[in-house]
């Protein structure tokens, strides 16, 4: 039987999560385990060929979550042949409350206190602001599950389960192991802290921090299925095989073709090798591109983040013959009509399955008609 290994997400039950393994999973030798505590939060991308090897799984200069992308990524995989990574996500809007509150209040990695955040309000208008330099989040700016990827964009994990569906999936998980039938795990803990007066993210947005966040993070949201309420499926599983997040391009998708993200890869690639100052400026952004397929095959949704040229999946995506579509609601939230390069690149296009929209220009700025 494979072994478990959990990619712990910061606030995402994780600690809860580790314990219930470690009693119930490790017993039977099936739980590859962190060599201390603080690797907990290790992220896929940094395991190596040690990672076969339980007991010297980790060592002690580990990349975390926080850590800021890495331009030379690994361009040989992980073997995780026998091993099967887990992870948890959870609600973005609900996660970044929990993220204010972490630490009796001094925001995880100690945000509040770093950069003086007064409110809940000041650490999102702050951390969706991209000319606001967080110093202590690393790649969670920029995808808050930036974890579960490898260094190729592929999700590398096999089972991600829902934060709001945990205590469920926990237990099936369980079922596996026979001495475990009986047993019935508590319900994890909600990562309340003592400074979280309210258990309902809600409460604690305005209409603009919601509009914020919905921007921000639409990656997360499109890729993993929320909204600003909560899950869009009662289903407790994230399926890992449609998702895409590549940390340095800043391109994120569901339901890419494969032929698309090889293509992709090869491009980023060759970028790295001979112009690797367009990927620094690229892993600077905080806002990823996002493509989702619409289930034709035929026609890939885009939904405009990076504000930055150039737009790598395009080049790729126009070269393959699929057709790009925006969403124009999307494309003006996220800031479009003061990108004049894409404009133009857009200019005259019909965005027929949306209505008769076109990108049009007027008095110097571009518009939606």
């Amino acid at each position: 039987m494979k072994k478990l290994f959990h990619i712990h997400i910061p606030k995402t039950a994780g600690c809860w999560l580790n314990s219930i393994l470690e009693e119930h999973v490790q017993p039977h030798g099936l739980l590859l385990k962190h060599t201390s505590r603080d690797n907990w939060h290790v992220p896929l991308h940094t395991l190596d060929s040690t990672f076969q090897h339980p007991a010297h799984a980790f060592g002690p200069a580990i990349i975390q979550p926080w850590s800021p992308p890495q331009i030379n990524w690994k361009t040989t995989l992980p073997p995780l042949d026998g091993v099967v990574p887990l992870s948890i996500c959870r609600n973005p809007f609900d996660l970044l409350v929990s993220f204010y509150h972490h630490g009796e209040g001094r925001g995880l990695a100690n945000s509040n206190i770093i950069h003086r955040f007064r409110s809940f309000e000041e650490f999102i208008t702050c951390f969706c602001d991209p000319t606001f330099p967080f110093t202590n989040l690393g790649g969670l700016r920029s995808f808050l599950f930036c974890q579960m990827f490898r260094d190729d964009g592929v999700c590398g994990v096999t089972l991600i389960m829902r934060y709001e569906k945990l205590y469920a999936e926990v237990a099936r998980l369980l079922d596996i192991f026979p001495e475990n039938k009986v047993f019935q795990p508590i319900p994890p803990p909600l990562n309340v802290s003592k400074t979280r007066k309210k258990k309902d993210h809600r409460f604690y947005y305005t209409d603009k921090l919601r509009e914020m966040v919905e921007k921000k993070c639409d990656a997360e949201l499109e890729l993993f299925g929320y909204n600003f309420d909560g899950p869009l499926t009662s289903a407790g599983l994230v399926d890992p095989c449609t998702l895409y997040y590549h940390p340095v391009g800043k391109i994120a998708g569901r339901m890419l073709p494969d032929d698309l993200i090889e293509a992709l890869t090869e491009l980023l690639e060759l970028v790295k090798e001979h112009d690797p100052a367009i990927l620094r400026t690229q892993a600077q952004h905080i806002y990823p591109d996002v493509y989702i397929n619409d289930g034709s095959g035929k026609r890939l949704i885009w939904n405009v983040g990076n504000q930055s040229d150039p737009k790598l999946m395009n080049d790729i995506v126009l070269s393959s013959g699929i057709e790009i579509a925006v969403e124009p609601h999307k494309l003006f939230r996220n800031g479009f009509g003061n990108d004049g390069a894409l404009a133009e690149a857009l200019e005259g296009e019909t965005f027929h399955h949306l209505g008769a929209t076109k990108v049009v220009q007027r008095e110097g700025k571009w518009e939606m008609e």
